[in-house]
């Protein structure tokens, strides 16, 4: 039962319990308890009501009007309302018992969207937040836009965007991978110049130097060996979100041995070949037969690397293999080149009496960072590169 409805039921009751002593001012000796009563009553009810008023007052006077039709529209984006109520008040005479009932009952379902509907609504909220905002600008971040399955859907996204631009003091700011806009360009024609030409300024993020690399793994891990930066720097192609995640794999894997310590050449084959067979096992499930006897015998090769370690007969193989790969599968090859790179890097470091973070090693691991950035390269470029990376390798 609501509180207006409450305060409003008992305040009529307690009027006609007052009521009764002007009915039956001699026969009713019961009048002057009733009265008291009926009294309370109609304070109680007051009481209620008035609280009530002050709350909704308050409510609505803290709320501007960009706030209520913010939230006007949240609740329609979300929820179509249905709302029944249902009152039931009774009473008994002349024995004075009064009964009061009150149902109150709300459904909620859930509506499609009406997007042009939506767009027009959403657009007036901005307007009218930017006006009551005098002096101040609007920033709305636009991100995941790299999980879009197919790259029609990223041209609907970004056409759905522009019926919103162009409203004064809001600005939108989209951020979207470069991998990820390479792949649908790759998928379907326009894609990225759909997206360019929809934005009044494009600011490409450049990928980290190794040192960046480094100093950011540093900054959140004191005590991370060099080495490993440097590997994830090269793993990740400098993307710093990939560095990050890929330093922090790391450290899980450490964590997976609590009392072992575990040398840096084994946390760095742990992750490489966990990613590796990763990527491979996806792959394969999408594949048709051609392809997957490529991978089957790529992941073959893997799980050799694993069980006899980074050893010049396995690194071998698992060059041939990969270097055999058809062009339909080059993105693989080009990460599992990068993997059998950095793994040769780890196993030559763990031979050495200790790493030195030299000019020549860091180049090493820019190179393969550079390597990893043609995965969704044209063919041809991914093989050359692929091609000149791998005869850095030493002979098997």
């Amino acid at each position: 039962m609501s509180r207006i409805t409450q305060g409003f039921i008992f305040s009529i009751l307690g009027l006609f319990l007052l009521g009764l002593k002007s009915l039956y001012p001699k026969t009713l000796s019961w009048t002057d308890a009733v009265q008291i009563f009926a009294a309370g009553m109609i304070f109680y009810g007051l009481a209620v009501l008035l609280l009530s008023l002050i709350v909704g007052l308050g409510a609505a006077w803290g709320r501007t009007l960009s706030g209520r039709l913010a939230q006007d529209l949240l609740e329609r984006v979300t929820w179509q309302v249905k709302r029944t109520a249902t009152s039931r008040t009774s009473l008994k005479h002349p024995a004075g018992f009064a009964e009061a009932g009150d149902d109150e009952a709300t459904e909620r379902t859930r509506r499609d969207l009406q997007g042009l509907e939506l767009v027009s609504d959403f657009r007036f909220l901005l307007e009218t937040y930017a006006t009551e905002k005098t002096g101040s600008s609007i920033i709305i971040l636009i991100d995941e836009l790299d999980k879009l399955s197919r790259a029609e859907a990223l041209v609907d996204s970004v056409n759905d965007l522009k019926d919103l631009f162009h409203v004064p003091h809001v600005h939108f700011l989209v951020s979207v991978s470069t991998q990820a806009l390479a792949s649908f360009e790759q998928r379907a024609l326009g894609s990225r110049d759909a997206f360019d030409s929809s934005f009044d300024t494009i600011v490409e993020m450049l990928p980290l130097t190794a040192d960046e690399s480094v100093s950011v793994i540093r900054s959140r891990a004191a005590g991370f060996p060099e080495q490993l930066s440097l590997l994830c720097h090269a793993w990740a192609g400098g993307n710093a979100r990939d560095v990050i995640r890929g330093a922090r794999q790391c450290v899980e894997i450490q964590r997976e041995s609590p009392g072992n310590a575990l040398a840096v050449e084994e946390i760095a084959a742990i992750l490489l070949m966990r990613g590796a067979r990763s990527l491979v096992e996806r792959r394969l499930e999408r594949s048709n037969p051609p392809q997957a006897n490529h991978l089957v015998l790529l992941l073959d090769c893997l799980k050799e690397v694993e069980k006899c370690g980074a050893m010049p007969t396995q690194l071998g193989g698992l060059r041939s293999t990969v270097e055999g790969m058809p062009k339909e599968l080059g993105d693989v090859a080009v990460v599992i080149g990068a993997c059998l790179l950095l793994l040769s890097f780890a196993s030559e470091d763990a031979r050495r009496s200790g790493f030195s973070a030299d000019a020549t090693r860091v180049d090493r691991y820019e190179d393969v960072a550079d390597l990893m950035r043609f995965v969704n390269a044209e063919e041809t470029l991914r093989r050359q590169r692929l091609s000149r990376s791998l005869s850095l390798l030493p002979a098997s």
